[in-house]
């Protein structure tokens, strides 16, 4: 019972305490291999449209 502290926190305060890193390994590699080649592919479009390629 000690290790809950002085306090007696309940487990849903301690929970609500601890946030969640919103850089996942997902989002590491859409931002560093997807997202250059949507953002290549929709460059190439719109400069074909407008006819420089």
């Amino acid at each position: 019972e000690k290790a809950k502290g002085e306090e007696g926190l309940t487990r849903e305060q301690i929970e609500s305490r601890i946030v969640v890193p919103h850089h996942t390994i997902f989002l590491q590699f859409f931002s560093l291999y997807i997202l250059p080649v949507i953002c290549i592919a929709a460059g190439y479009v719109f400069f074909s449209l407008l006819g420089f390629i």
